[in-house]
């Protein structure tokens, strides 16, 4: 939920930004908004995969939030160093705003 509507929900996967989604805002009876999303995603290895929010303030500010990674392991893959890929998922979102 958020307090205000969203205007882009990113997918991101290995510190790249994969999916760009403008969500449908319904709101709820609490005067805030919510939505569901539903993308389907084509992983080609172990990877991880995070979603990040983006809302629009009053002020001219944008607030964001974003989930932790999941991780995901093919079991025909080896096994990779998720540590390598532990940036923070909000420094590549301001790298590719850049």
């Amino acid at each position: 939920m958020s307090a205000l509507p969203l205007n882009t929900i990113e997918i991101v996967v290995n510190v790249e930004i994969v999916r760009k989604i403008v969500p449908r805002n319904l709101k709820t009876n609490r005067d805030a908004y919510a939505g569901l999303i539903e993308e389907p995603l084509s992983i080609d290895g172990s990877s991880w995969v995070a979603v990040c929010c983006f809302e629009d303030r009053q002020d001219g500010r944008v607030r964001f939030a974003h989930s932790g990674p999941f991780r995901m392991l093919r079991p025909s893959t080896r096994k990779r160093n998720f540590a390598a890929w532990e940036e923070p998922v909000c420094r590549a979102i301001s790298i590719s705003d850049q």
